[in-house]
């Protein structure tokens, strides 16, 4: 399961899986990193996104997780998802 964008030689990942919410058009919403996430960090940063439930709607660079595990970065929605009743 490839979890970052950036090469697997660099230290640091800002890319992250897609995250679940609730309520929404589509069953995920993309997150990322507000700034370069330590590699040693991913696993644990993607555990982590498991447990969140977001409750649609979800505008874009909306906080999911603040200062993750410590590390001073931010996980945010890197796109908006309207509710499912907003579609048409």
């Amino acid at each position: 399961m490839n979890i970052g964008r950036e090469d697997s030689t660099d230290s640091q990942s800002c890319h992250l899986p897609a995250k679940e919410r609730y309520g929404g058009s589509l069953p995920l919403v993309p997150v990322r990193s507000s700034e370069a996430l330590p590699k040693e960090l991913l696993l644990q940063v993607a555990g982590r996104l498991r447990e969140v439930v977001l409750e649609a709607p979800v505008t874009e660079h909306e906080m999911v997780i603040e200062d993750v595990f410590g590390s001073g970065v931010d996980i945010i929605t890197s796109r908006e998802m309207p509710c499912a009743r907003e579609t048409g």
